[in-house]
């Protein structure tokens, strides 16, 4: 397909397959000619390309596209008139306007009355098609239909032989009918007068075209839209493009399922004097609801932010769901879940999603929690994720020791913390709460800050490194490390990180199907690499989506010589078919013993001569601390030199290290406390 625009008006046109032989030229008055033979599908079009999803078919209130045309169809198949595509989030609709055609009259066997527009009279008929070729690059939707209004006579006079046709077309006209005719419309992607031809010969020339057309902002005719077009909120000092505090009424915000209310609560709130009640009765669902008008904002992609308080007892998880209210499919999507611990207010940041961004979507974001519990909600906000990442990624306007968020450190911070040691896991990667810089929430964060609130020491410990802190995934450089979180097939769940700037770091993630963390340093002007790393990991099953869960850690090394690279992977935590990998028998491996220390390799890796550059060698530690369910600790020192000597590459320098994280349908964490790389020819 090729398409460009030309004194205004966009055409394309197209050949299927290259078949044949098919010619396009423009010509003046807006015109166009086509020839064709020997075919198999071809089609020229020229009028407007609108952006997409911008203008929804109702909003052209008037579109007519005058046309002067001398057609021979040499009694083949081909047809002439309107063509263009609408859509909407369900399905692609191509449509045809035939005044004229050849030896075959376009119809389908769905026939929906007919209608009269500028003294023709028309015939409806609409199916589906099961398979077109995507004009946008992407899936086609699960539905495409086509409609057809076929003049009921030819304005050909005849089928073989050059005719001259003249008509004005009102494309609105049938936009209405089909509308009134139970057919949807949609967002209009391009529209214009058109010749289309199949397993035929042919020509025509357009010798003009004049497009005349009123577009309004308002709906026309049909269903009314949800929002209405305007220009987007402004953005506050914090980033944000809607906040709702609860200390007045809002109307987009509520309770959406029967049996339960929202409530303006005076007994608790995060800041100011009131917070929103959702309660209900006994067993009833309960959840909370904002109605997000798309046109507030600039873009498509937030980020959503709010503080969440139950007082159950015990810990509830919260799921964050993104609903179309007015999507014929009844789109739901559970984007994320967070466990909220009971009688403390929690921070809940970094909600990230794609907003439906048409004029029918009816989106909201839901908050709902597995068991039928009262919860309040408080400081709720929506923002552009281009204006807000930063401030809530690395947390420049928060006060240190300020658990509660009240703008002050005191004794109710005190009380916060030790609700938090009673109610979460033993690692909690936190910014507010981590108060004695290890970035993490535990005892030593209770005993600093309790001395700092009696008087005993006069200020909170000062973090001994750098550090940089995320929700969800990322990819961030700090210091000379670059760091990466990835995590695909769900949203559901929760990755909470933090950097620092020596290279170590602590990663917490909850519920993932997949998640991968990677850190990656690059080395200059060393010889000879000695690379020493300690930490803590854990991971526990969950068996999402009944996957086996896992985890492995490995650490990298690369290694150049001029243009040729080798690159040793040594993997912890592996099972024995991912240590196989392309073997078939157990008998495969070997252990061999490497700088004093003994490693599972592949029977053939320890023959020199047979070990290529540019590829991978996979060393499997026979001391592997790494296992499902447990808390695992390591500290380790590997001497490269000697895996280089063993395999025969001395001469190779090293370039850059490697550490990652993969781990499969578990929660837990990683703290990788030590990555220190030294040169041992440099070492004395």
């Amino acid at each position: 397909m090729e398409s460009d625009t030309v004194d205004g008006y966009y055409y394309e046109f197209w050949n299927q397959n290259c078949t044949g032989e098919f010619e396009y030229e423009n010509t003046e008055n807006n015109g166009f000619t086509m020839n064709w033979s020997g075919i198999e599908n071809s089609l020229a079009m020229k009028g407007d390309k609108f952006e997409r999803k911008n203008v929804y078919a109702s909003q052209i209130k008037e579109y007519t596209v005058t046309y002067d045309e001398d057609v021979d169809y040499m009694d083949g198949n081909g047809f002439s008139g309107v063509y263009g595509w609408m859509e909407d989030s369900n399905a692609y609709y191509e449509f045809y306007i035939v005044d004229s055609w050849g030896s075959w009259r376009p119809v389908m066997e769905n026939a929906l009355g007919s209608f009269e527009s500028n003294g023709i009279t028309y015939d409806i008929y609409n199916g589906r098609l099961s398979s077109m070729t995507d004009y946008w690059g992407g899936n086609i939707p699960p539905t495409t239909y086509i409609y057809y209004s076929v003049a009921r006579d030819n304005l050909a006079e005849k089928t073989n032989g050059v005719c001259n046709i003249k008509n004005t077309i009102n494309v609105a006209d049938h936009f209405r009918k089909w509308q009134n005719s139970g057919l949807n419309l949609g967002f209009v992607y391009d529209v214009g007068f058109s010749v289309h031809a199949y397993r035929s010969a042919g020509s025509a020339r357009i010798n003009s075209i004049e497009i005349s057309k009123e577009i309004t902002e308002e709906n026309n005719y049909g269903p009314q839209f949800i929002y209405n077009k305007h220009d987007p909120l402004p953005t506050d000092e914090e980033g944000r493009k809607v906040f709702v505090d609860f200390e007045t009424e809002n109307e987009r915000a509520g309770a959406p399922f029967e049996g339960t209310e929202a409530l303006y609560d005076t007994d608790h709130s995060f800041s100011g004097e009131h917070s929103l009640l959702i309660s209900g009765e006994d067993q009833a669902k309960r959840a909370f609801e904002f109605k997000i008008d798309p046109y507030d904002f600039d873009g498509r992609e937030l980020l959503a932010g709010l503080k969440l308080y139950q007082n159950s007892g015990k810990n509830i998880k919260f799921i964050f769901q993104l609903i179309d209210l007015n999507s014929k499919s009844n789109y739901s999507n559970d984007m994320y879940s967070r466990i909220i611990p009971s009688g403390v207010w929690t921070d809940v940041e970094d909600l990230q999603f794609l907003l439906f961004n048409d004029n029918f979507a009816d989106g909201v974001l839901r908050i709902v929690p597995e068991e039928p519990v009262d919860f309040c909600v408080d400081d709720f906000y929506l923002a552009d994720s281009i204006d807000i990442r930063d401030k809530l990624a690395k947390k420049e306007h928060a006060v240190p020791g300020d658990v509660n968020g009240d703008g002050s450190v005191d004794i109710y911070d005190v009380i916060v913390v030790r609700r938090l040691l009673l109610m979460t896991d033993e690692y909690n990667v936190n910014f507010y709460q981590d108060v004695n810089g290890d970035c993490k929430l535990n005892i030593s964060d209770l005993v600093a800050l309790t001395q700092f609130v009696l008087g005993k020491t006069k200020q909170l410990p000062e973090p001994e490194k750098e550090r940089v802190y995320f929700a969800d995934v990322f990819n961030e450089t700090v210091g000379n490390t670059e760091f990466n979180a990835h995590s695909v097939e769900d949203n559901v769940g929760e990755i909470k990180s933090a950097l620092c700037s020596d290279g170590s770091f602590i990663t917490q993630w909850s519920e993932k199907i997949y998640y991968n963390f990677e850190s990656r340093q690059k080395l200059e002007n060393y010889d000879e690499l000695t690379l020493k790393y300690s930490g803590t990991a854990k991971a526990d099953s969950c068996y999402l989506n009944r996957k086996a869960s896992s985890i492995e850690i490995t650490v990298e090394a690369e290694f150049k010589n001029d243009y040729d690279k080798v690159r040793f992977i040594i993997e912890y935590g592996a099972s024995e078919n991912e240590r196989l990998r392309w073997n078939t028998d157990p008998d495969d491996m070997k252990l061999v013993e490497i700088g004093g220390k003994e490693y599972y390799i592949d029977k053939n890796e320890d023959l020199p001569d047979e070990i290529e550059t540019d590829r991978f060698i996979y060393l499997y530690p026979k001391e592997d601390s790494i296992k499902n369910d447990e808390v695992c600790n390591f500290d380790v020192e590997i001497d490269f030199s000697e895996l280089l000597k063993y395999f025969g590459k001395e001469e190779f320098k090293p370039d850059l290290v490697e550490c990652c994280l993969k781990t499969e349908a578990t929660k837990g964490f990683f703290e990788l406390e030590e990555l220190s790389c030294t040169d041992k020819s440099k070492a004395d």
